[in-house]
C-alpha cells in the first residue's frame, strides 16, 4: 500500500511502466520482491479504457545480487587490507636500511643503501596508492609519480636549486606491473639526474612526462643539466 501512490505516479506519466520493484507479502507472511511491468489502455478522450500487467517474483535474483554485492565488499576490504600491509612491510624495510646508513662508515655502503632504500619506496608509494582507491587492478600514474617525484625531491633535499615539473594526463591508469616498472625506471633516472646532472650550486629543472604514443605509451625523463661526460658509452655502464 505504501508503494500505491508512487507507483500510479509513475505509470500515468508515461502510460506504462516496466521493470518496477514492489515489496509484497505472501499469503504466510513471507516477503517478496516482485518486478511489475504495466501499460494502461484509453480512449480518445484519455480515459482509462483497462490495464494489462505482468508480476514476476525476482525475490532470488535480488538475494543473490546482494549476495554478491556483499562478496565484492568483502575482497574489497580484504585487498585494501593486502595493499595496506605491503605498504607497511616495505615501509619497515625502508626504515631498517635508513638505520643500518646511519652507522654505516663506509660512503659507497651509504650510498647503495640508500638507493636500495629509494627502489623499496617506489614500490611503497604504489601499494599507498592502491589502498586509496577503490579501483584495485589498475594504478592512476600522476598521483603515484607527483607522489615519487616529490619524495625523491625530499631524500636528498634538492628544494634549494632543483624545479621538478610532471606532465602526465589524470586519466592515465597502467596495470600494477607496469606501474612498478614505470616507478623503478623514473626512480633510476631521477636519481642519477639529481646526484649527477648539476654541479653544485647550480639550479635546474627535471621533468618526467608519461603521454600515449600509437599502440604504447612514451616515457621521458629529462634535465637541462650538463649532460653526459663526452666519449661516454652508455653500452659499457656499470651502472643500471
Amino acid at each position: 500500500p505504501e508503494q500505491r501512490e508512487e507507483f500510479l505516479v509513475e505509470i500515468e506519466k508515461k502510460g506504462f511502466i516496466e521493470n518496477y520493484p514492489v515489496e509484497m507479502k505472501k499469503k504466510d507472511g513471507t516477503p517478496v520482491i516482485i518486478s511489475a511491468s504495466s501499460h494502461y489502455y484509453y480512449d480518445n478522450s484519455h480515459t482509462i479504457l483497462g490495464v494489462e500487467g505482468i508480476l514476476r517474483d525476482i525475490t532470488s535474483e535480488k538475494e543473490a545480487e546482494s549476495a554478491l554485492r556483499d562478496s565484492l565488499a568483502e575482497k574489497e576490504v580484504l585487498l585494501k587490507e593486502i595493499h595496506h600491509r605491503v605498504k607497511n612491510n616495505l615501509q619497515i624495510v625502508s626504515g631498517l636500511m635508513y638505520l643500518q646508513s646511519k652507522i654505516a662508515k663506509d660512503p659507497q655502503t651509504k650510498d647503495i643503501l640508500s638507493a636500495c632504500r629509494n627502489r623499496i619506496i617506489s614500490m611503497a608509494l604504489l601499494h599507498e596508492n592502491l589502498f586509496q582507491v577503490s579501483n584495485f587492478s589498475s594504478v592512476s600514474m600522476s598521483p603515484y609519480i607527483n607522489n615519487l617525484v616529490t619524495y625523491l625531491a625530499d631524500s636528498y633535499d634538492t628544494a634549494k636549486y632543483l624545479a621538478f615539473g610532471v606532465d602526465i594526463p589524470g586519466d592515465i591508469s597502467l596495470d600494477i606491473d607496469t606501474g612498478i616498472a614505470i616507478g623503478m625506471i623514473v626512480t633510476e633516472l631521477a636519481t642519477n639526474s639529481i646526484k649527477y646532472a648539476f654541479p653544485p650550486g647550480e639550479a635546474g629543472t627535471l621533468e618526467v612526462a608519461l603521454h600515449p604514443s600509437g599502440e604504447g605509451m612514451l616515457l621521458c625523463v629529462r634535465d637541462n643539466g650538463k649532460g653526459l661526460p663526452k666519449g661516454y658509452d652508455l653500452t659499457s655502464s656499470p651502472g643500471l
